[in-house]
């Protein structure tokens, strides 16, 4: 699509998983951390070649949104489930299988 003489083309259409963990602290900044595409067995110890991203401040809320891009027309998401639990294993138990590669049996 084209957008004040821009030219924006998706280039990736993979099934991501994104886990945040939101750590509340009383009278002090709280902490955020999500990444992208971890190892589930892994918790929040995981390999630095994962994408992740933490921030600080005060991030109490009453409301969740979710949005995707500044121009609607180019940037969509699909979102197909939202977790919440207290710990990393109740996010991530019981996920649907992602396709990493293919597979090719050989006899």
């Amino acid at each position: 699509k084209q957008t004040n003489n821009t030219t924006y083309v998706s280039v990736n259409t993979a099934t991501r998983l994104m886990v945040a963990k939101i750590t509340f602290n009383h009278m002090a900044n709280d902490t955020a951390t999500v990444w992208l595409d971890p190892n589930p067995d892994h918790g929040d110890n995981q390999a630095w070649t994962v994408c992740r991203a933490t921030v600080t401040g005060d991030f109490s809320f009453s409301q969740l949104a979710y949005r995707s891009g500044n121009i609607p027309d180019l940037n969509g998401w699909e979102f197909d489930e939202v977790r919440f639990a207290t710990d990393w294993r109740g996010v991530v138990t019981n996920l649907p299988s992602l396709r990493q590669g293919v597979m090719i049996k050989v006899q």
